[in-house]
């Protein structure tokens, strides 16, 4: 979960619409095998409800909008590609 949080603040300082955000948080779930209950991500703050067979989470976090440098949303988007993919280790439930 903290991921995800932490995904979202970084999008949401670079600017990154947030109907975009969501539909990439949902992307990252369900790549790792969890359900996206409910994501609302706002310029301000963000909710997050996901679940799996076993658990859910919900994460309410306050975030800001921001100025993020080209070269760093670049590498977001890279980081972003390799999470929709599962090739990387996230605990996301966590």
């Amino acid at each position: 979960m903290k991921f995800l949080t932490e995904l979202s603040r970084a999008l949401t300082t670079a600017g990154i619409a947030v109907m975009s955000i969501e539909s990439i948080l949902k992307k990252i779930c369900q790549a790792y095998g969890f359900k996206a209950e409910e994501v609302i991500s706002l310029p301000t703050f963000l909710i997050i409800k996901i679940a799996n067979s076993d658990s859910k989470a919900l994460e309410v976090t306050l975030q800001k909008p921001g100025v993020l440098p080209l070269d760093q949303v670049s590498r977001l988007y890279e980081l972003i590609n390799q999470a929709e993919n599962a090739d990387r280790s996230y605990a996301v439930g966590s």
